[in-house]
């Protein structure tokens, strides 16, 4: 294989031509971004579970899923699990191990070895700091504009502190920008929250 992948792309990738390198693997965009925002949040902690990372990719309308719009928990696991993410190529059954591919990486291999250590349980995520009564429904809203897990966070503006429910979409610059869409204010979660009845 010598550095270069000779199976289909896998999701977040494309093959292009490349200069010296013939067909190469190239980031999809702006898949790709949703791919590496995951595995580093996985890693980090910030998603505990496959299901969270299940429900993000679903969230986004960058991420391939199926005719009832839902992604398969084994797709999820394959995509924690393959190293190619982290630019390497891996084929026990060739004799290839671990060989450092000529793609472009959308991981680093210390935060896909973070990863496999959360998916042996030889990791912890740590406690979430930022799940608080200020924010209940942290994660579980999806931006109208561009389809993206909402987040949310106090705001420093004239007068003081603001809590505000927005979105980073690195998916969208590769830089962390917030979406065009206005901030929501937290404010009008709770009319919302009250107005609701558990049936």
């Amino acid at each position: 294989m010598n550095g270069y992948n000779v199976f289909n792309a896998p999701i977040g990738y494309r093959y292009d031509k490349v200069g010296k390198h013939g067909k190469l693997l190239v980031p999809d965009q702006p898949c790709a971004s949703v791919i590496t925002e995951a595995l580093e949040s996985f890693a980090s902690g910030h998603f505990e579970t496959q299901g969270e990372v299940k429900r993000f990719f679903e969230n986004s309308l960058h991420f391939p899923k199926n005719k009832r719009g839902e992604v398969h928990l084994q797709r999820v696991k394959d995509i924690l699990t393959h190293v190619l993410y982290a630019g390497y190529l891996d084929k026990p059954e060739w004799g290839i191990h671990l060989v450092k591919g000529h793609h472009e990486p959308l991981i680093s291999f210390e935060t896909f070895q973070k990863i496999q250590q959360r998916l042996n349980g030889q990791a912890k995520a740590p406690v979430r700091e930022d799940i608080n009564e200020d924010f209940p429904l942290r994660g579980f809203v999806a931006c109208v504009s561009c389809g993206t897990p909402m987040t949310s966070c106090w705001s420093r503006g004239v007068g003081g502190l603001y809590p505000i429910i927005c979105v980073t979409a690195r998916m969208m610059t590769g830089r962390g920008a917030t979406c065009t869409a206005n901030p929501f204010a937290v404010n009008r979660w709770k009319v919302i929250l009250k107005s609701c009845s558990v049936t």
